[in-house]
């Protein structure tokens, strides 16, 4: 493991859930963890550090940054770590050339994808593409975050365990799978509640036992610390 139980060295985890459930925070406290090679999360433990890369399709450069600033502020540490943050215009695929070169270049232990859907835009139920994108992040020397999202039917259930919305392929191609679920909101929407349940583990015994993280938001929008 690169961060036990979440990613493993030169292996692809996808963390999947519904819309707001805090994928992309919890992402970037995990590069926190990794770029400073610190169990800075509980329930974790980190194996060495890293350099990360952090590809995003969905936001932008000051979103990142806000967020990193949060998150470091929330965990008490001394400023935002290093992360190497690049803002993807093009499909995934598209860019292969560019993301191995940064890999190589600047020795990145850990990528995150933020998301597949947006990095493949193309029809996530047809298994071409979609076999494409978990073949080529496999190939990549290093541990690979991807996050993406639940079917309808997943987001709507209670207690059951949900499928990542697409094809079968993005199950199959990850050698590791997580589930996050959004509990209730606190008061005022303060704080939210995500549970993490591991769905897929194919190297090793599986973790049993859910991950709980409360993300605390306080302030006004323009500066918000969470834990």
């Amino acid at each position: 493991y690169l961060i036990y139980p979440f990613l493993m060295h030169g292996s692809v985890t996808v963390l999947y859930g519904d819309g707001e459930s805090c994928k992309s925070f919890l992402a970037l406290a995990l590069s926190a963890a990794a770029s400073m090679g610190k169990s800075i999360l509980a329930n974790v433990k980190v194996d060495s550090k890293v350099n990360v890369l952090y590809l995003d399709w969905e936001t932008w450069a000051d979103d990142h940054v806000e967020r990193l600033d949060a998150i470091a502020a929330g965990l008490g540490l001394d400023g935002p770590p290093s992360i190497l943050y690049r803002r993807m215009k093009r499909t995934l695929m598209e860019d292969t050339s560019l993301i191995r070169t940064l890999v190589t270049e600047r020795n990145i232990g850990m990528i995150v994808v933020d998301s597949l859907g947006f990095a493949i835009a193309a029809e996530l139920k047809d298994s071409g593409p979609v076999l494409q994108v978990m073949s080529f992040l496999a190939s990549l020397p290093c541990a690979t975050l991807a996050l993406t999202h639940v079917t309808k039917e997943g987001a709507a259930s209670t207690g059951k365990a949900a499928s990542i919305f697409g094809s079968a392929f993005f199950r199959y191609g990850a050698r590791c799978t997580w589930e996050a679920v959004r509990g209730d909101d606190g008061p005022e929407t303060t704080y939210v509640d995500i549970g993490l349940y591991q769905r897929k583990m194919n190297r090793g015994a599986s973790y049993k036992k859910p991950i709980g993280y409360r993300f605390i938001f306080e302030g006004t929008t323009e500066k918000t610390s969470c834990v």
